[in-house]
């Protein structure tokens, strides 16, 4: 059985449909799948806590976003 992908269904019904890329989510704590040149990032709570994708986006914004709840940096 083929399922539909949930950030597929969602830009598809939110009139976001374009170009197909391939899947953004980093589930590795390795540094692999990612650079300054990546439009898109997504992150599991582990790879982005402990591993190096994490540390990557923290050093590429340093600063807290609004959306962030205090102390979760």
């Amino acid at each position: 059985m083929t399922a539909v992908h949930k950030r597929t269904l969602y830009g598809n019904l939110a009139g976001l449909g374009d170009e197909e890329i391939q899947d953004v989510k980093i589930m590795y704590r390795a540094p692999r799948g990612y650079g300054p040149e990546s439009q898109f990032l997504s992150t599991m709570p582990d790879s982005f806590e402990h591993g190096h994708v994490g540390a990557f986006i923290r050093d590429t914004f340093p600063g807290a976003s609004p959306y962030e709840a205090p102390g979760r940096r």
